[in-house]
């Protein structure tokens, strides 16, 4: 064998030990980790079924039986939920969502959005448009279905969360159900932290007969009336906006101008700027509302849930459904039964256990997530 032969079949015979060197090295590495991870996956998954145990109702025989999905996630932030005797929260939520614009979390945070800490922003103040990235305007706001479907709506340049379409769209279908739209006698819509003012156009071009909205910000007002005129609805006869706080419309509607009882209210709140129990006692006491007016609340699904009977049954819950990170409750006031919808407290089954009380600035802090 010549050596230059010799020389080439010597380094082959290196590379094909150093690849199988490598191979071996790399199973090790591999076996080492399933053998690390193995006892926290068991740990893991010993907890997530503890949890799901723990939360979920005994059936009973020929009862399907009702369970509803629980992330980790979702039961540390559970824990902050403060309740009172009625099980409603009587404090302020922490929950921080991203805030309109697509921008950054270090810039935003700048400007007290979605952080760790609760959130400084204000509904209804104005946003910076640099800081955001955004020069507001139009948006992605449109009527989903009726005689304006398909019309886009204007929104105003403050903070805002208006709800999703996918949520609009499943709450109109609930309520569609219900026969709130049919019959003769068209239903009175009161739109509260109205924003853009999307349910209650969405509730006009359905066939409501009137809509009332109501925001404290001047901006959303304007913006209501420039969608009314868009959406072709009569500005004064199909709708008005009415520039005020939703605890003011709730307790003395006609002091506004407001008249009448509603047939459905919309509450749609900024999370961490509200009491829910505050919100929820004055609804309950309102003269704008009568026997089977249904209320619709949306709460973040940092709340856990809210109570089926509220107030001795002044409200009874009807529906409450999960759509991400938003819950919508639907409730009716003193049912008498004429109104199609029955009674569902299975699906209010997922309330969050009452904690001590303590200062909201004493518990300990949840990190949001990034999704």
């Amino acid at each position: 064998m010549k050596p230059s032969q010799r020389h080439e079949l010597l380094r082959l015979l290196v590379w094909v030990i150093v690849l199988v060197v490598l191979e071996s090295m790399s199973t090790l590495v591999q076996a080492f980790i399933v053998v690390i991870r193995a006892p926290q996956q068991q740990q893991h998954h010993h907890l997530s079924t503890t949890l799901l145990a723990a939360q979920t109702p005994p059936s009973s025989s020929g009862e399907a039986q009702h369970t509803r999905k629980m992330d980790k996630r979702w039961q540390k932030k559970r824990r902050r939920v403060e309740l009172g005797p009625d099980g409603l929260p009587i404090q302020p939520i922490h929950a921080p969502r991203q805030m309109r614009g697509g921008a950054k979390l270090s810039r935003i945070s700048k400007m007290g959005g979605s952080q760790s800490k609760r959130s400084s922003k204000t509904q209804g103040k104005a946003w910076d448009a640099a800081a955001v990235g955004t020069t507001g305007g139009t948006s992605r706001l449109r009527i989903i279905g009726g005689s304006a479907r398909g019309k886009k709506l204007d929104s105003p340049p403050v903070h805002l969360r208006p709800m999703m379409s996918k949520v609009r769209e499943a709450l109109f279908s609930t309520l569609f159900s219900f026969d709130l739209f049919a019959g003769n006698k068209p239903p009175r819509v009161l739109d509260l932290f109205c924003g853009a003012g999307s349910v209650g156009l969405e509730a006009l071009s359905r066939g409501a007969a009137e809509a009332v909205f109501v925001d404290l910000a001047p901006e959303c007002c304007e913006c209501v009336e420039q969608n009314l005129k868009w959406c072709s609805f009569e500005a004064g006869k199909k709708g008005k906006a009415v520039r005020a706080r939703a605890e003011e419309a709730l307790r003395g509607p006609e002091r506004l101008g407001i008249m009448g009882t509603f047939d459905l209210v919309s509450i749609t709140p900024p999370y961490e700027e509200v009491v829910y129990a505050d919100l929820i006692r004055d609804v309950m006491e309102s003269p704008a509302v009568t026997e089977d007016t249904l209320v619709v609340i949306e709460y973040p699904v940092e709340l856990g849930s809210l109570p089926f009977n509220i107030g001795d049954g002044r409200l009874l819950g009807l529906r409450n459904r999960r759509y991400g990170r938003t819950v919508l409750a639907i409730y009716a006031v003193r049912p008498t039964g004429k109104r199609s919808g029955d009674l569902r407290p299975q699906e209010f089954d997922f309330a969050p256990q009452a904690i001590a009380p303590k200062r909201y600035d004493e518990q300990e802090e949840v990190k949001e997530d990034e999704n």
